[in-house]
């Protein structure tokens, strides 16, 4: 295919697209951070979710550094 994307170059991004096709948008205020890369939310409706931020990869909370990747996300929370 000549110009043109071909099936092998579009595997990948097909592979992701469930993942990205359940994502949505919501408003809360974050009421604690779990570690680097996950926070706790709370909406109006008073209910808490759990969100793992995507693309952020920090440490878990018993691995080494983990206490700088909670300061991390907290800091760009604020």
């Amino acid at each position: 295919m000549a110009g043109g994307v071909g099936w092998r170059q579009m595997k990948p991004a097909l592979l992701l697209l469930p993942f990205t096709a359940s994502a949505f948008e919501f408003t809360g205020k974050v009421v604690g951070v779990t570690d680097g890369d996950t926070i706790t939310v709370l909406l109006e409706s008073k209910k808490q979710y759990k969100v793992r931020l995507q693309h952020i990869d920090c440490p878990e909370t018993r691995q080494p550094f983990a206490t700088k990747g909670v300061t991390w996300s907290e800091a760009g929370i604020k």
